[in-house]
């Protein structure tokens, strides 16, 4: 049932690529208090869809601002330093 959930949303062109979800969570993140983590998990409880699923959407850039929010939010250890995303872009 949560694969076919999945299929549907990628066939019904809401999210199809790496890109595409990476836009999704972006233009919705200002509704959740700016934080990709939870646009995500919302996203997921929304369409039913364990986030496990959703794992091979998340695209390099987006693991690296969910990273740095990690980070700033002090939500990981034994790191000292946020990582500077503009240097990256």
């Amino acid at each position: 049932m949560l694969k076919q959930t999945l299929l549907n949303l990628i066939n019904s062109e809401i999210f199809y690529s790496k890109e595409t979800f990476e836009y999704y969570v972006e233009k919705n993140k200002s509704n959740f208090d700016n934080s990709y983590l939870d646009t995500m998990v919302n996203f997921c409880e929304q369409y039913e869809i364990d986030g496990e699923d959703i794992k091979d959407f998340i695209s390099h850039s987006l693991k690296l601002k969910i990273t740095n929010e990690a980070i700033n939010n002090r939500m990981l250890r034994n790191i000292k330093r946020p990582i500077n995303l503009n240097s990256i872009f």
